[in-house]
């Protein structure tokens, strides 16, 4: 509920503060599961990442403080067995 100003306003009027719009820090997490990184139609690392940059561009609320990639270590399908 707005707050109603008691001292100065003397023509009746009602002030109100609006509240200033919350920035929330953020961090981008990306890694390749092992399933996926030997396949050439799994999303990459870069694709991921570009995904959610593009979603914190389009939101002002949202600032970017640091991307954490996983390093992983990829195992080609012929040692997995």
């Amino acid at each position: 509920m707005p707050r109603i100003s008691r001292k100065g306003n003397k023509t009746g009027q009602i002030t109100t503060t609006i509240p200033k719009e919350r920035i929330w820090n953020c961090a981008v997490y990306a890694r390749l599961s092992i399933e996926d990184s030997g396949r050439k139609s799994a999303d990459t690392i870069k694709t991921q990442i570009e995904l959610v940059l593009s979603y914190v561009y389009k939101h002002s609320d949202l600032s970017l403080v640091d991307i954490f990639i996983e390093a992983c270590e990829i195992i080609e399908p012929a040692q997995r067995a």
